[in-house]
């Protein structure tokens, strides 16, 4: 198993969704069954910006809810004390889902590799062909899927940035850290700031050692 690390260049044209898919494309033609590819955090967010113009992110923000307003009213009615900002986000889980989770995990069954990949999302449910948010919780969230494109691994990040806070990302209060398998080796997710605070990673260690194996 090899495992590849992403860190690709964002430009304008990725902000179109039909650039953005064939770019990342590309990086899977270059694994092999049974490797594991890396995408970096945030990733997701450029799905948000699709056929989004703005010179500055609070125009850009401010067209993604002119364009998605009906959907941000519908979630105001749910979640009425919800911040606007989080709103943005919740109103956009159909599209996260659709033009993300789902992307990311029928790459990962198509190519027959292990996919880790990040996104700034809510849980959510399916209602029809449409995607809901479950709560108003939104979470910078790392999703694992396998080589059949199941989701086998989700960790919330727990400690925030300033710039996080400021989007009103919701934190994992309790802390939970888990670990994954592929191969008899386990696995860890520490994401951004995460592995530079001490109490989660030795959370994340209390993990690994209650079945020593081969970590990583």
């Amino acid at each position: 198993m090899n495992i590849l690390g992403v860190q690709f260049k964002i430009s304008n044209k990725d902000f179109s969704i039909d650039y953005f898919k064939k770019h990342v494309e590309k990086f899977y033609k270059k694994t092999e069954p049974g490797d594991l590819i890396i995408f970096p955090e945030d990733v997701g967010l450029a799905v948000a910006f699709n056929n989004i113009t703005g010179s500055n992110i609070t125009e850009a923000m401010q067209n993604i809810y002119l364009k998605n307003e009906t959907n941000v009213m519908e979630i105001k009615k749910i979640f009425p004390d919800t911040s606007f900002i989080k709103l943005l986000f919740l109103s956009m889980i159909d599209i996260f889902v659709k033009d993300f989770y789902n992307f990311y995990s029928e790459l990962s069954k198509s190519y027959n590799v292990y996919t880790i990949t990040c996104n700034n999302m809510s849980n959510f449910k399916k209602s029809g062909k449409i995607y809901f948010p479950i709560d108003d919780k939104v979470y910078n969230s790392c999703f694992v899927f396998d080589g059949k494109g199941k989701l086998m691994h989700k960790q919330d990040k727990v400690n925030l940035t300033q710039m996080e806070k400021d989007l009103n990302l919701d934190p994992n209060l309790k802390n939970k850290v888990k670990y994954f398998k592929i191969n008899d080796k386990k696995f860890g997710i520490a994401i951004s700031l995460d592995a530079f605070c001490i109490d989660y990673l030795n959370n994340l260690y209390n993990e690994f050692s209650r079945n020593p194996q081969k970590n990583i």
